[in-house]
């Protein structure tokens, strides 16, 4: 397996494989609102039914696609069957402390969902940060504690809202 990436995560990763030379092959990470991406010279590629399919220097048709995998919290892009890492794979603890915002969506519905949902994003990013591991749990811990207060004052907000309505 190649490793494509050293240090923290960035916005942009350049890709050093053999027959892209000079071509600026990039991946772009999944953000909050688009998914991941590939880029050659700049440009965006296209996927088709989930795969990209790109021109080495020497005019030969590559098929590049992401490995699927838990919400991308281990992201693998396979490159002409071959397997290219940009980070280290999630310990387990870490893909459940990351994910278990998602508790949220089992006890408080669609906010409570959308709420947990941003929640594991964010703590995705900290998990994959180059910070101390106390320090990514502590934040990861604390990310998890707002989203968890901010959907109660939410319930309690709209519980107030309907009790007031119903009342009068």
């Amino acid at each position: 397996m190649m490793s494509a990436m050293t240090g923290a995560e960035v916005r942009e990763i350049d890709l050093h494989l053999q027959g892209f030379e000079g071509r600026g092959l990039k991946v772009r990470p999944a953000g909050f609102w688009n998914g991941p991406q590939v880029l050659i010279d700049g440009v965006p590629i296209k996927p088709v039914k989930g795969k990209y399919t790109i021109k080495n220097n020497y005019g030969q048709d590559i098929d590049v696609r992401w490995k699927p995998g838990l919400l991308m919290l281990d992201p693998v892009l396979v490159v002409a069957g071959e397997a290219v890492r940009f980070a280290r794979p999630m310990r387990i603890a870490e893909k459940i402390w990351v994910l278990l915002p998602l508790v949220l969506l089992a006890v408080g519905g669609a906010i409570g969902g959308a709420l947990g949902a941003g929640a594991v994003w964010i703590n995705a990013s900290i998990m994959r940060s180059p910070e101390s591991a106390p320090l990514r749990y502590v934040a990861t811990g604390l990310v998890t504690l707002a989203a968890a207060g901010l959907w109660l004052a939410l319930a309690v907000l709209v519980h107030g809202t309907v009790t007031a309505t119903t009342a009068s």
